[in-house]
């Protein structure tokens, strides 16, 4: 299910292996830290072309996740809203692939 997805996220942002903000994720894909890219649903069409140019110069896969901006800023334990993050630990890579995977399955 989708809450896997986001224990995901919220694991790796207690092991500081993420990254969040849209900003932030920006700058981690410019000094070629981040390794892949989740957006919320709900993020305004500015910060997915955005996220999507860059993701596309530099190389990372992209991720648009079925959820809200405010159901990821829980997830992650960040008050308020979070339109996008960045995984920076290729562990957290495979098990949010792997969680991804299961969802997909499922549906």
């Amino acid at each position: 299910s989708e809450r896997k997805v986001l224990g995901v996220l919220g694991l790796a942002r207690r092991a500081r292996r993420l990254v969040s903000g849209t900003q932030i994720v920006c700058d981690a894909l410019k000094e070629r830290k981040a390794l892949l890219v989740a957006v919320a649903s709900d993020a305004s069409d500015n910060t997915k072309k955005r996220l999507c140019d860059r993701c596309a110069f530099y190389e990372k896969q992209i991720i648009f996740l079925p959820v809200a901006s405010a159901e990821l800023g829980a997830a992650i334990g960040r008050g308020g809203t979070c339109a996008a993050v960045a995984l920076t630990d290729a562990s957290f890579v495979k098990a949010f692939a792997k969680a991804a995977q299961t969802e997909l399955e499922n549906m």
